[in-house]
């Protein structure tokens, strides 16, 4: 529990576009669990239903993760 809750912190405490916001750690009926912020759009498991990524965009996708990290 005491790593989820750093990891929490930690996660709480960027502040970048491609990465999304954390809001609290809760807990209910000894259940924890992340509030963060909901992000509109299609998943990434969703988009791969549709097919194989062209060169273009998963350089695109390739470069959003590097820039959040």
């Amino acid at each position: 529990m005491k790593r989820f809750e750093r990891e929490a912190q930690f996660l709480a405490s960027l502040n970048h576009p491609n990465i999304a916001t954390l809001h609290g750690l809760e807990e209910h009926d000894g259940i924890h669990f992340l509030i963060m912020e909901v992000v509109e759009g299609e998943t990434f498991a969703e988009r791969l239903t549709r097919g194989a990524l062209s060169v273009d965009e998963a350089r695109s996708i390739a470069k959003d993760i590097a820039a959040a990290l």
